[in-house]
């Protein structure tokens, strides 16, 4: 018998975070705080087992329910992932952390490994991403840049409250020199405040920032 192992993988490494997100669980369910979110995080034997898989050769490291970088050896998770020649993509909205502590994280990645922050608004104006902490996400995006090698990502969800802001978000990751600013509609349900209620078109969105880009590359040209 023959199987089809999976090329890429996705890992939720610790349920814990800083972040009361609007429309996450955790926030939700607060209730649960203690016994459900504060403490859960996978062990590195449990991690290198997943790790073993055959014919892998990248992980996703997500946070559905907690943030990847707030599991407590986080630097010898990306270490481990590293000694088996694998790649990674890390999603993560990057509050807390100091510059010391994303260069051992950076001197670790290799050409391929792509590190997103998530972070929905202009700096200081994240509504929904709620305890999230500018200073220090900015650290970690400065720290990144300097590893050219270092794919780093702004992503942007779009809400109601910073669907007007989006091109001045674009303005600033490139100007902090990051590679690639990520526009996405929001997927999570059951907002009823209204900096979360539908936005405009996304479409008309997106070709707005399309269209901005292309004039820049014009006027560069």
């Amino acid at each position: 018998m023959s199987y089809n192992f999976p090329e890429k993988i996705e890992l939720e490494i610790t349920t814990k975070c800083t972040l009361f997100c609007h429309a996450c669980a955790r926030t939700l369910d607060p209730d649960e705080i203690v016994s459900k979110w504060k403490h859960g995080q996978l062990s590195l034997e449990s991690i290198n087992r997943a790790l073993s898989t055959p014919g892998l050769s990248k992980v996703v490291l997500s946070g559905a329910f907690g943030d990847p970088i707030y599991h407590t050896e986080f630097p010898q998770v990306i270490k481990l992932i590293k000694s088996k020649n694998l790649r990674f993509h890390l999603d993560t909205n990057g509050s807390y952390r100091s510059k010391e502590w994303w260069q051992e994280v950076a001197e670790s990645c290799t050409r391929g490994d792509t590190i997103t922050f998530s972070v929905d608004g202009m700096p200081g104006k994240d509504l929904y991403r709620e305890n999230s902490d500018w200073p220090s996400i900015l650290t970690g995006i400065q720290t990144l840049i300097k590893y050219r090698h270092i794919h780093v990502v702004w992503k942007w969800i779009v809400w109601k409250y910073n669907q007007n802001d989006i091109l001045e978000g674009y303005k600033l990751s490139r100007e902090l020199g990051i590679k690639e600013f990520l526009v996405v509609q929001s997927g999570r349900a059951g907002l009823n405040k209204p900096e979360f209620q539908p936005t405009r078109d996304y479409d008309e969105i997106i070709t707005e920032l399309q269209n901005y880009r292309k004039s820049i590359n014009e006027t560069r040209s």
